[in-house]
């Protein structure tokens, strides 16, 4: 399976019929510009190979999360624009039961597996469910960056957080997926984040908790609280967490 999944990302990465990411169209959500792909890809496909998919195409570019789908809906689907279809499209959110989210644009309802058996996709059904996919990619990391520094190092700060909360693992994955060396933060660089900008009124973060990259143990990773400045030992399904990405500076 991961073989296929490289190959079909590859493919749509290298040939004629990757969709076009020159220009597009952009949406407004909690502040942040996001930036949507001109066109869907040509085929349709289950949420394994669109996450793949829309990574391959590199420079950050990524699956729409839940919210940001229905911001495309409403923003730009019912006012006519973004050639979309009237289909369910995969974003890259799931449910605290580990089922994925999607948006069917022919009305713009959002559906994930209920529990009572009815015919929505949970992950593991998703070689049978072929949706439609439209890659999205944040710009908040263009210009006006804030640096802290830490055992002497230059670490580069993302302008803002990404759009929605989300769990640790897709908080690592939307990190990395931004390409250009872009990471989540560690405990130390959250915590030195929390000293260097966000208590002398920098960097445009929330009184919230923000998620590390260390781990404490295979089912927590640490989490630090912006209000105040504390470190909490949290589950990595919690969707609950701020996400501000990191680079090191050479």
């Amino acid at each position: 399976m991961k073989y296929a999944v490289l190959f079909i990302a590859l493919l749509f990465a290298g040939c004629d019929e990757a969709p076009s990411t020159d220009g597009g169209y952009e949406i407004k959500i909690d502040g942040s510009t996001i930036q949507v792909a001109k066109e869907d890809f040509p085929s349709r496909m289950n949420r394994d190979d669109a996450m793949s998919a829309c990574q391959s195409l590199g420079n950050g570019w990524r699956l729409p999360s839940k919210e940001e789908l229905e911001a495309m809906y409403e923003q730009l689907h019912k006012q006519g624009k973004g050639n979309f279809n009237d289909y369910w499209y995969w974003s890259s959110s799931q449910n605290n039961s580990g089922y994925a989210w999607y948006v069917f644009f022919g009305s713009g309802d959002v559906y994930s597996y209920d529990g009572y058996g009815n015919d929505f996709y949970s992950l593991n059904d998703e070689d049978d469910s072929s949706f439609q996919v439209r890659a999205v990619r944040a710009l908040s990391t263009d210009g006006g960056y804030e640096t802290f520094t830490i055992d002497g190092k230059t670490i580069q700060v993302a302008t803002e957080d990404f759009p929605s909360t989300m769990n640790w693992d897709d908080a690592m994955s939307a990190c990395q997926n931004l390409g250009n060396g872009w990471r989540l933060p560690n405990k130390d660089e959250l915590l030195a984040m929390y000293e260097q900008l966000h208590r002398q009124g920098k960097g445009n973060f929330k009184d919230a908790w923000y998620w590390s990259s260390s781990q404490n143990g295979s089912g927590n990773a640490w989490g630090v609280g912006f209000s105040p400045g504390g470190v909490y030992n949290v589950n990595k399904n919690s969707n609950g967490g701020q996400v501000r990405a990191v680079r090191a500076l050479p």
